[in-house]
């Protein structure tokens, strides 16, 4: 039982130290793909 322990509690610090962060930096990225303006806008503004 205590093998389990320390396995669960192993995978469980990995997922807190390393998966979590990827998927905030990945929807992070996703959200500032689509806030950008499309290019046709732009152009419009800068003429």
């Amino acid at each position: 039982m205590g093998i389990t322990v320390v396995f669960g509690t192993s995978i469980a610090t990995i997922f807190g130290v390393f998966l979590i962060p990827m998927l905030f930096v990945i929807v992070e990225n996703i959200g500032r793909r689509s806030k950008k303006k499309p290019q046709g806008v732009q152009r419009i503004q800068d003429v």
